[in-house]
């Protein structure tokens, strides 16, 4: 296969080599594993996040991933196959620095690990229109795979390939050194 974008890969694998533990992650001290599918219903349930919150092709979502998550993973592909770009910003960034981000790319999304790290960068709380989550509430995961997959209503369908090989799917902000 010719890859040309990154979120392809669960769909190939699915058909071509599903694998009941594509991706295994922990969650707080037990182990939990994805197939092939569930990587893709996963993909489906945060789209359908996305759609909540108002996104759609075009829009800017900024991530602050500070530890390996699997919610990192599956959320960037979710977001880049409905076009919505991508723009993960490293925790290390200041608040001077997350704001011009902000302000420069009027991301509609923004999602963090905790709800003090949103503290951190909202002290004042967020701008009208933009949305802000949290991975974890009190320590505890509320937006993993396994529970999404859990909570689903049914009927989420996957959104395909809204994106093509030469449109922008990610913006990524380096500190100049790289």
């Amino acid at each position: 296969m010719n890859w040309t974008r990154t979120f392809d890969v669960f769909s190939y694998q699915a058909k071509v080599v599903p694998n009941e533990k594509a991706i295994t992650y922990q969650d707080g001290k037990r182990w939990v594993k994805l197939s092939s599918q569930d990587c893709l219903d996963a993909m489906g349930c945060y789209q359908q996040k996305f759609q909540a919150w108002g996104l759609e092709k075009g829009d800017m979502f900024i991530y602050m991933p500070n530890r390996a998550r699997v919610e990192w993973v599956l959320m960037d592909a979710a977001a880049q196959a409905m076009g919505i770009i991508v723009v993960p910003v490293h925790i290390s960034y200041n608040l001077q620095a997350f704001r011009a981000i902000l302000e420069e790319t009027e991301a509609k999304l923004c999602v963090f690990l905790s709800e003090e790290e949103i503290a951190t960068y909202f002290p004042e709380g967020p701008r009208m229109g933009l949305h802000v989550h949290a991975l974890e509430r009190n320590g505890k995961a509320i937006l993993t795979p396994e529970i999404l997959l859990k909570e689903r209503r049914g009927g989420e369908k996957r959104q395909e390939a809204a994106i093509q090989p030469d449109e922008l799917s990610c913006i990524m902000y380096t500190s100049g050194t790289t």
